[in-house]
């Protein structure tokens, strides 16, 4: 029979045991995010897409009208507006990245030529003869060349200062790059002596092969500690693959491709038609961590940022194509998780009325 003393010390100590578990457990739960969706609109076009995201949620895309011309967007602070490049002559342009200081850089045709273009504070800049695929938050951009005396060329330019540096190749003649990050590093493909396109990263004046297994590849993102995704060519099929500290990892789906990477090692994608999300060693159709009962059909995902959100592109119920921001909600618990906390709080009552019944 139990004193006072002793139910006291038996009381608190089933307290403090099922406190710690019950934290050990929701500590170690890293459930699947679900998403809001929200439409940014569309035009009378076919193609109405996201391309790129800022860590402050801004998108930019572009979307098509009826007579096939593209116009690049912005979404801010829950507002879609359409950049005037118009109003420097182009009549179709569309972009290809965000920064966190929201300048967009694409490319933009005018009735004799494309040029790249570079958007910020309300003007815009050409670069004739390249295109614009990718900014960090340095104002460092990556150009490919396709014109007057650049063709088939990659470069890093800095815009802040005039700098630039042609990126060299992996022993063909041809680089195109397609992705960088805020330390300078530049992924993308180049060909190698024996004419294969091969994913590379540039690092502070030098370009490596990243490719491992040799075959066909291209690196589409890079996030700040380097890690890189892509796809390599696999019996005749793309594959996702994650690139890190020298190993290249294959995701695990065959028509699949990786566009980006986020610093929580978060990847976003498409594989045969629908978009992915990937993270901590799993694969997920987007459209199971969305609404069903809401219609829409991803079926690509641009980018992700730091925050989960993602740019991504759908079709409603009708079968129109949207340019889509798909927002991380909040993370429920898991239904597993919910019964284990279930049982732990039976298993305290039990354990309570059996230290009743003997000090009965």
């Amino acid at each position: 029979i139990y004193n006072d003393s002793d139910m006291y010390i038996i009381r608190r100590y089933q307290y403090y045991s099922f406190v710690f578990v019950l934290l050990a457990l929701v500590g170690s739960v890293k459930a699947t995010p679900e998403y809001e969706v929200i439409a940014l609109g569309r035009m009378e076009g076919y193609n109405n897409r996201s391309v790129a995201i800022n860590d402050q949620g801004e998108v930019t895309g572009y979307m098509t009208a009826a007579d096939g011309s593209h116009h690049t967007f912005l979404y801010s602070e829950g507002q879609v507006t359409f950049l005037p490049l118009s109003h420097w002559g182009s009549y179709s342009n569309r972009p290809y990245d965000i920064n966190n200081q929201s300048e967009i850089v694409g490319h933009a045709d005018y009735s004799n030529r494309r040029d790249g273009f570079l958007y910020k504070n309300d003007d815009m800049f050409n670069y004739h003869g390249r295109r614009l695929t990718a900014i960090n938050d340095n104002g460092e951009t990556v150009l490919f060349g396709f014109d007057h005396g650049y063709e088939n060329q990659g470069y890093l330019y800095n815009t802040r200062t005039g700098n630039e540096m042609n990126l060299g190749n992996l022993g063909g003649d041809f680089t195109n790059p397609q992705d960088i990050n805020n330390s300078g590093q530049v992924v993308g493909s180049s060909k190698t002596a024996d004419g294969k396109r091969h994913a590379f990263i540039y690092d502070n004046g030098t370009i490596t092969d990243i490719n491992p297994l040799g075959n066909i590849s291209n690196a589409l993102g890079i996030n700040s500690s380097g890690k890189t995704v892509g796809y390599t060519i696999i019996n005749g099929h793309p594959e996702a693959f994650l690139y890190s500290e020298g190993s290249l990892t294959l995701l695990g789906q065959i028509e699949s491709a990786a566009y980006d990477i986020n610093d929580n090692d978060e990847i976003v994608g498409s594989s045969s038609g629908d978009a992915f999300y990937y993270a901590d060693g799993t694969l997920h159709t987007l459209n199971n961590l969305i609404d069903p009962e809401l219609g829409w059909d991803i079926f690509l995902a641009d980018e992700i940022n730091i925050h989960g959100d993602i740019a991504a592109s759908g079709y409603d119920a009708e079968g129109n194509e949207h340019a889509l921001l798909l927002r991380k909600s909040a993370i429920p618990l898991p239904g597993g998780l919910i019964l284990m906390l279930s049982g732990l709080v039976s298993v305290f009552a039990a354990s309570s009325r059996y230290s009743n019944r003997k000090q009965q």
